[in-house]
C-alpha cells in the first residue's frame, strides 16, 4: 500500500538534480543520472495509479467481457501502492466483482486511518463484507461508527445502513435512517427506492408505486431492487401479469457479490407467479412477508388453488393511478414536497456504477 511519502525519494533526487544544475563544479553527467533516477522512481511510485486508471476505464464503460482484466489491474494497483482513498475504491470494486476476502484484507488496515474520511469510507465498504455473510450486527456496527465517530455524510452510508436495519428487523431505525437520507439526498434514486420500501412497510402502496413510477420515467436502473419492489406493489393489487414483467427485468439486471437480491430467488418468485397452481400462494406469501421480501429475503409457498386468469387475481384492491401518486403530498413524504426528483448527481452515478456488472 502506498503511503503519502512514497514519492519523496523521487522528489528529493529531482531537487538535488536542479541544485546541481546551477553548481558549476558538478559534472553534467551526474545531473543526468540524477534526473534519470528521479524519473524511474516517479514511474515506480505511480504504477498503482496507472493500473487503477486502466481498471477504472473498463468498469466505467460497463465492458462486462473485460471485467476479469479490470480486476487484474485492480490487484496490480493494490500491490504497487496507491493513496488510501484510491485503495478504498479499489477494495469496493473487488468486494463487488472479485474476491471479497482480498477486499477485506485491503480495508481492515484503513479502518484505523487517522484521516476520518478515509476511515469512514473504509468502514462503510467493509460493512458490505459482513452483509454478504449475513453478519448484520457487525455491518451495522461499522456503519454506525462511520456515522457517529467519523461524522460521515456519505450517501452510501445511509443506503447501506437502511438495508441493514430493515433486514435485521430494526424498523424504527430503518425509518429514521431513510428520513435522514431523504433530507440530505432528496434527488437520489437510491434514496427514492429506500423511500418506496418505507411506504410499502407502512402499507401505503399507492405512494410506493408512485415513487417507483417516477424513477422509471426518468431512468432505467441496471440493478434488480426497484424492479422487485415494483413487482411487489403490483402483487398488492393482484396484478400478477405486470408483476412477472417486473421480475423479468429484475432477473435480467446486474448482480454482484453484495447484491441485496440473488438472481435465483427472483427467478423462483417469477416461476411461482407463472405456475397456475402456485401463483395465488406465491402472491399471498410475498404480500404477507412484504418487509422481509423488500429486504431481499425470498418467502416460502406451496401449491394451492389453480388460477385460470394469469394476469389479474380476483378479490384484490384496484390498481391506482401511479402517475398521480408520483406527486405525493408534503405530509406523505415527511420533509420533501412536490414531484419526486430523480435527477442523477455525480454521487448517484458512482452509486449506480457499483451496481453494474
Amino acid at each position: 500500500m502506498l503511503r503519502k511519502y512514497q514519492q519523496w525519494p523521487a522528489i528529493a533526487l529531482l531537487v538535488l538534480a536542479i541544485v546541481f544544475m546551477v553548481t558549476p563544479s558538478v559534472p553534467p553527467f551526474i545531473v543526468f543520472i540524477l534526473l534519470i533516477a528521479s524519473a524511474v522512481l516517479f514511474f515506480i511510485s505511480s504504477r498503482g495509479s496507472y493500473y487503477f486508471s486502466k481498471a477504472y476505464k473498463i468498469f466505467k464503460a460497463g465492458n462486462f467481457a473485460r471485467y476479469e482484466e479490470g480486476l487484474g489491474y485492480i490487484r496490480k494497483a493494490v500491490k504497487a501502492g496507491m493513496p488510501d482513498n484510491y485503495l478504498v475504491i479499489a477494495a469496493s470494486v473487488m468486494m463487488q466483482y472479485g474476491d471479497i476476502e482480498e477486499a477485506k484484507k485491503v480495508l481492515e488496515p484503513l479502518v484505523g486511518s487517522k484521516d476520518k474520511q478515509t476511515a469512514a469510507l473504509a468502514k462503510i465498504t467493509l460493512s458490505m463484507y459482513y452483509f454478504a455473510y449475513d453478519d448484520l450486527e457487525r455491518a451495522i456496527e461499522l456503519c454506525e461508527s462511520a456515522r457517529d465517530d467519523d461524522k460521515s455524510e456519505d450517501r452510501n452510508l445511509f443506503v447501506n445502513l437502511s438495508i441493514y436495519y430493515l433486514k435485521s428487523g430494526k424498523r424504527k431505525d430503518f425509518r429514521k435512517c431513510v428520513k435522514d437520507a431523504m433530507s440530505r439526498f432528496p434527488s437520489s434514486p437510491a434514496v427514492a427506492d429506500m423511500q418506496a420500501m418505507m411506504f410499502m412497510i407502512d402499507e401505503r402502496w399507492d405512494l410506493a408505486g408512485g415513487m417507483l413510477y417516477a424513477m422509471f420515467e426518468s431512468m432505467t436502473p441496471s440493478f434488480a431492487d426497484p424492479y422487485v419492489h415494483m413487482a411487489m406493489v403490483y402483487l398488492h393489487y393482484g396484478e400478477i401479469g405486470k408483476a412477472r414483467k417486473e421480475l423479468e427485468k429484475a432477473a435480467a439486471a446486474v448482480f454482484t457479490n453484495i447484491s441485496m437480491y440473488k438472481r435465483e430467488d427472483i427467478e423462483a418468485m417469477k416461476k411461482g407467479l407463472e405456475t397456475p397452481d402456485e401463483a395465488l400462494e406465491c402472491t399471498l406469501a410475498i404480500n404477507g412477508n412484504a418487509p422481509a421480501v423488500a429486504a431481499g429475503i425470498r418467502p416460502e409457498w406451496h401449491k394451492g388453488e389453480i388460477i385460470e386468469d394469469m394476469s389479474l387475481l380476483p378479490g384484490f384492491p384496484p390498481e391506482p393511478d401511479f402517475h398521480k401518486a408520483a406527486t405525493p403530498a408534503k405530509d406523505d413524504v415527511e420533509g420533501e414536497s412536490g414531484e419526486v426528483n430523480t435527477e442523477l448527481t455525480e454521487a448517484d452515478e458512482r452509486w449506480l456504477e457499483r451496481h453494474e456488472d
